[in-house]
């Protein structure tokens, strides 16, 4: 998967939608199946994991969740 950050993406949504614009931070850790540049099959359906680790200040909320759709 290329073209998108995932810090960006997550700043991206939490300054418009967390009250008192509260940027939350994340690093990268590893990709946990399909590695960068690693193919899948056409049509098949897949999850994609990534481990991910609150890199910042403030709290994640509950229930908080990373999604590419």
């Amino acid at each position: 998967m290329t073209g998108w950050d995932i810090q960006e993406a997550l700043s991206s949504y939490t300054e418009v939608n967390r009250e008192g614009n509260k940027l939350l931070a994340m690093s990268f850790v590893k990709d946990m199946t399909f590695g960068e540049g690693e193919s899948v099959p056409p049509n098949s359906t897949f999850t994609k994991v990534w481990r991910i680790r609150n890199s910042g200040r403030e709290t994640w909320p509950s229930g908080c969740t990373l999604r590419c759709t």
